[in-house]
């Protein structure tokens, strides 16, 4: 399916963004090029407030990219809705073509397939799902050009493989991004603050 050397890489690149998140694109494009995708989109939101944690594409022209994000609702209807989604599994790939065919079917296609995926060549999707719980949601998901035809076993069985380090390395960039904001919040505090103060400890 894939060799060592190049499921390494991809596993080192993809662990590369926990400290520098700019990499996501790069990490994205590497795993389009071994696996004859178009392009990628990941995103993580906080459910607290609603904020993406994480937010990065790659592939997309210009004019379409700007449209990425704000599509986010055409997005889950395009794979059946929100609960089709929430029960899907996460320790699986999903692939468009299986688990919603008729909204990429030419009698049946959804409109944004229609409005956004034909015009860039796009025929079928694969997802994974990198968190669903009480703190964020989030996934990555890769688009198929009509060039390589709709997605089939070794693109499945290699992000089966590459699955549980994109996970990984979501919940990494979150636990950073939390300690992150918390020492902002901190210095932020220390700083607004117009009197001299003293830490100590129990020692």
């Amino acid at each position: 399916m894939i060799s060592p050397a190049k499921l390494s890489a991809l596993i080192g690149d993809i662990y590369a963004c926990t400290l520098k998140p700019a990499h996501w694109p790069e990490a994205m494009r590497a795993i389009c090029r071994e696996l004859d995708l178009s392009t990628g989109v990941i995103s993580v939101i906080s459910l607290e407030d609603g904020q993406p944690v994480l937010a990065a594409a790659t592939g997309f022209e210009q004019p379409w990219l700007e449209k990425v994000f704000f599509y986010s609702q055409e997005l889950l209807d395009i794979w059946g809705g929100e609960p089709i989604i929430r029960n899907l599994p996460l320790d699986e790939p999903a692939v468009l073509s299986d688990v919603n065919p008729s909204a990429i079917a030419d009698e049946t296609a959804h409109p944004f397939h229609v409005s956004f995926h034909q015009p860039q060549g796009i025929v079928d999707a694969i997802a994974v799902g990198l968190t669903r719980d009480g703190a964020s949601i989030g996934s990555i998901g890769f688009n198929r050009h009509r060039d390589f035809g709709l997605i089939g076993k070794r693109e499945i069985e290699v992000m089966r493989l590459l699955l549980p380090h994109l996970q990984r390395a979501a919940t990494i960039t979150r636990v950073i991004d939390g300690h992150m904001s918390a020492a902002a919040d901190f210095r932020s505090v220390l700083k607004s603050l117009n009197v001299p103060i003293m830490l100590v400890t129990t020692d």
